[in-house]
């Protein structure tokens, strides 16, 4: 009898698990998702995942850094896209480059990923597919 409990035990953790599992958003499925909610708020189009713009910063990328290696992926994408769509609420309508970048009709496709800069840094960017164009006089 305690075999068979036991037995039963494991088979529902097992199920909890795969349950856990197939219901957990991937830290860049949220980053996705976020954004094209922010972008549905402004009528634009939603942008679809791009593996080969996951790979490197470039200079058209958005970038948002985190003095922590110990924040979780989940927590460090909610937080940067927030302060990407809040530098659009900050009254500075000429270099907002992050929510421009963000709600934009331009791109199509994003695609992003995190570095670990090794000096107890993440730095989480995003490449957006076409590159919206930012003015020359807005530091980047």
């Amino acid at each position: 009898m305690k075999a068979i409990v036991f037995i039963l035990w494991l088979a529902a953790g097992a199920c909890v698990q795969a349950i856990n599992e197939r219901f957990e958003v991937h830290p860049m499925r949220q980053l996705l998702n976020v954004i094209n909610e922010f972008r549905a708020q402004h009528d634009v189009s939603a942008l679809t995942w791009n593996k080969t713009l996951t790979h490197k910063e470039t200079q058209h990328s958005s970038v948002f850094k985190v003095d922590d290696t110990h924040v979780p992926t989940i927590d460090l994408v909610v937080i940067a896209v927030n302060s990407w769509y809040n530098e659009g609420h900050q009254g500075n309508q000429g270099c907002r480059t992050d929510y421009d970048r963000m709600v934009s009709d331009v791109p199509k496709q994003i695609g992003c990923g995190l570095d670990n800069t090794g000096n107890d840094s993440v730095v989480l960017f995003c490449n957006y597919d076409p590159p919206v164009v930012i003015p020359a006089n807005c530091i980047e």
